[in-house]
């Protein structure tokens, strides 16, 4: 409630005045944008640099509105560590990416290229001042805009007729608490970089109030903008680090190169590295935007998961909305229950109890999101290490009493359920090896399961189907 009272009284007389100085500033920097880019066509397929003649102006009028917009926005004092490195020392400029605060702060320091959404370029007044930047565009309803990003990344990075080009390599907004997974496309040129990390300290010796993190959990860009604008005083700090220059193995492997300034950069704002990645964000959008779940429990570290389980973000989508049919309360969890009802099975089943319990990994009695993906992929997965790790736990699966042993009749039914265009004789010769058993052990299970591909199917389709997520 103090808080509230303080922010009314501080925006009635800050917010009017900050509201049309930056409105006021970014109209003159389209205008002198406008004179810059007047005869100049951008050519999508083989586009050319603006001469500097035509730039002379724009630039420091760039510069100097982008820092007068982060004075209204409450940042009177900047401190800057370390040296900027010049175009000839570093082509690329990146930093980790918090809000849309740093994006200006780079702009007053760099003038950079930036690599951003297409949509940008159709905003009034933005999209001017966007087009004389030479925005490298990404375009998010193009399968190949990705592709076509990274070559245009490389092209500029590698002629010096270009400016410097700025990429977030986190590819979205993160909390701060901890680095991202890098894209790979700013270490595609071989190119050296100069690594900025930008620091926010909301509530630290009074500096500030108020964390302007624009992450899906948090508050929305125009309220991070109002508080922004009804702060008396806001708190950043930047630092360039040193260009890194790539050695050898690192110009030919783009993967190593974004890892090792990751590295560098964690080290430097003491945070974290994790596999999320933009991936995630994705992920968690869509159940935010679906009201599936909290944003926190979609998370799956999807990178990770794609390169251990071979599962696309298609696919997790996918099991997303199939998880949610089962989660109607919205929770991120669902109970052994509501879990045997989308399989199709009665509550009390005792293969997908025993399912359950081999997910359960937090052991609380319900399966997580993370949990449940992680599940059906290595029921799903189709190479050889994962396939004998999906046999196992069919096997534990199986077993219901824990024996270490499971039932050929079992099998059996299974097999009459699943597998199509079975002959009597290719089943009498399936299950030859079993006449004399009426239980088989975990090896005789693994040589039926792998003896022939379609016999794979047997637990797969028991447990997995379409209202479970299977990947087609």
């Amino acid at each position: 409630q103090e808080e509230r009272v303080r922010m009314a009284c501080v925006a009635a007389v800050l917010l009017p005045a900050r509201l049309i100085g930056i409105f006021l500033t970014l109209v003159v920097i389209a205008a002198v944008a406008k004179i810059a880019t007047y005869g100049y066509v951008f050519d999508k397929k083989n586009p050319k640099p603006i001469s500097p003649e035509k730039l002379i102006y724009f630039t420091p009028v760039l510069k100097g509105g982008a820092r007068l917009i982060l004075f209204f926005l409450g940042y009177l004092y900047i401190p800057i560590f370390g040296k900027r490195a010049s175009a000839n020392e570093a082509r690329i400029v990146i930093s980790n990416h918090l809000t849309f605060v740093e994006p200006l702060l780079l702009v007053a320091l760099y003038a950079p290229m930036p690599v951003a959404a297409r949509e940008y370029v159709e905003m009034p007044i933005i999209g001017t001042i966007i087009q004389a930047l030479q925005l490298i565009p990404i375009d998010r309803q193009d399968p190949d805009s990705r592709v076509n990003v990274q070559k245009a990344i490389v092209e500029r990075a590698s002629n010096p007729e270009w400016g410097q080009v700025l990429i977030f390599p986190e590819a979205t907004c993160t909390n701060g608490l901890s680095i991202i997974q890098f894209k790979v496309g700013a270490f595609a040129a071989g190119k050296p970089v100069q690594p900025n990390v930008v620091r926010f300290f909301p509530g630290e010796g009074g500096r500030s109030h108020f964390n302007p993190c624009w992450v899906s959990a948090g508050p929305q860009l125009g309220e991070i903008v109002i508080r922004l604008l009804c702060e008396p005083v806001n708190w950043v700090a930047l630092e360039h680090l040193p260009a890194y220059i790539p050695n050898q193995d690192e110009q030919k492997d783009a993967k190593l190169f974004a890892h090792n300034v990751r590295a560098l950069m964690g080290a430097k704002l003491n945070l974290k590295l994790t596999r999320h990645s933009f991936d995630d964000v994705i992920l968690q959008n869509e159940a935010v935007k679906g009201k599936m779940m909290p944003p926190e429990m979609a998370v799956l570290e999807v990178d990770k998961i794609t390169e251990s389980l071979h599962i696309k973000l298609d696919d997790c989508k996918k099991m997303l909305h199939t998880f949610h049919e089962m989660d109607v309360a919205g929770t991120g969890r669902i109970s052994y229950g509501q879990f045997a009802r989308g399989l199709g099975y009665a509550e009390d089943n005792a293969f997908v109890e025993n399912l359950c319990h081999l997910i359960d990994n937090d052991e609380k009695g319900s399966i997580d999101f993370r949990s449940y993906v992680l599940g059906l992929g290595i029921l799903n997965s189709e190479t050889d290490a994962d396939l004998e790790a999906a046999v196992k736990l069919a096997f534990r699966m199986f077993d219901v009493k824990g024996s270490g042993k499971i039932p050929v009749a079992t099998l059996r039914e299974m097999f009459h359920s699943h597998i199509a265009n079975v002959t009597q004789t290719e089943e009498d010769e399936a299950f030859a090896p079993f006449a004399r058993f009426d239980e088989i052990d975990f090896d005789a299970f693994k040589a039926f399961a792998l003896k022939d591909p379609r016999y794979v199917t047997i637990f797969k389709k028991s447990l997995t189907g379409v209202r479970t997520g299977k990947i087609q």
